[in-house]
């Protein structure tokens, strides 16, 4: 199997590449990673887009197998940070993004990095990602809420996006309630996923109240007349057959 994939990580055909590195990224062990990840670190120099995009993912795949692996890959996967392609840049921020949620005293010191990317960001899942980073690093480094909190605003007063104005309000009750003028702004949106009429928005609005009332109880009082609405109006009373 080890000669194989090899085989195709090799291979000049692009279709045998990708095939190769998805195979890979599925049935990833100890051993496959060891053999392999030179390979699959190799394609991050790819003049194809996709490749690189494919193998920064994959290697990530890699490193949970094999650990060792990331010291000597590190530098060239950062690298590409400044990759010509968004795509690929995207994919490294995803990388680095789960490697900085396990250990995320290991990358404090990236802070600058990330906070330039997240002031250039123009993607939104990139800068999901980049928040969902920050989260991780703010209640390490208090300094990091007065740095972030400008560009978090920006954010929220400007996106349409539901899905990036969540990770807003996640990211500010992950590390940053010590700042009442940004709490106030994500407390005002998460009022609108309180009462919003879908039922999936609903919830996560729910979800974040519960983290934002561990740190701030008071902030629940805003929401007492909204939660029993929404309670009342999803009562569903039995019928007398029920009953």
């Amino acid at each position: 199997v080890t000669n194989l994939i090899k085989k195709d990580l090799i291979s000049t055909n692009p279709t045998e590449r990708s095939i190769g590195l998805d195979c890979l990224s599925n049935i990833v062990t100890l051993d496959l990673a060891r053999d392999l990840i030179a390979d699959v670190y190799g394609l991050l120099s790819s003049s194809s887009a996709p490749c690189r995009k494919r193998s920064a993912l994959v290697l990530y795949c890699c490193f949970l197998k094999y650990p060792d692996a990331l010291r000597p890959c590190f530098k060239g996967l950062v690298e590409h940070l400044e990759d010509n392609e968004q795509s690929v840049v995207c994919s490294v921020v995803s990388v680095l993004c789960e490697l900085v949620i396990r250990h995320p005293h290991n990358y404090l010191e990236m802070a600058p990095l990330f906070y330039r990317l997240l002031l250039s960001s123009t993607n939104n899942w990139m800068t999901m990602k980049l928040l969902k980073i920050f989260g991780a690093l703010t209640p390490l480094e208090p300094r990091l809420t007065k740095k972030i909190a400008e560009p978090l605003k920006g954010i929220m007063q400007q996106t349409m996006a539901k899905s990036l104005l969540f990770e807003c309000i996640t990211t500010v009750c992950s590390g940053m309630t010590a700042n009442e003028d940004i709490v106030e702004m994500a407390l005002g949106h998460l009022k609108d996923f309180v009462l919003d009429s879908d039922p999936n928005l609903k919830y996560l609005g729910f979800k974040a109240l519960e983290q934002f009332v561990r740190h701030i109880p008071q902030s629940v009082l805003r929401f007492g007349n909204a939660a029993l609405t929404v309670s009342y109006t999803h009562l569903t009373l039995p019928t007398n057959r029920e009953v």
